[in-house]
């Protein structure tokens, strides 16, 4: 991401964080699909942190809740 949004490169560095956290939100839907939960839950993680109203887009914030409860039960 910090490539492709270089200063010499990409002169709309307004757009870098909605980029940066839809290509983490791609990252954790991938892996929830592979059903590497851990992981995709990371990506989740590291997408709110970016940017906190990720947490509100309901479709991945319900898988997210799924990953969690599928992590709790492989753990009983």
């Amino acid at each position: 991401v910090d490539e492709i949004f270089a200063v010499d490169r990409m002169p709309f560095q307004h757009l870098k964080k909605p980029y940066t956290s839809q290509r983490l939100l791609s990252l954790f839907r991938t892996f929830y699909q592979a059903k590497d939960y851990r992981s995709a839950l990371d990506y989740y993680a590291q997408a709110i942190r970016n940017d906190f109203f990720c947490l509100f887009k309901i479709g991945y914030a319900r898988k997210a809740l799924i990953a969690q409860i599928n992590i709790w039960k492989k753990v009983m």
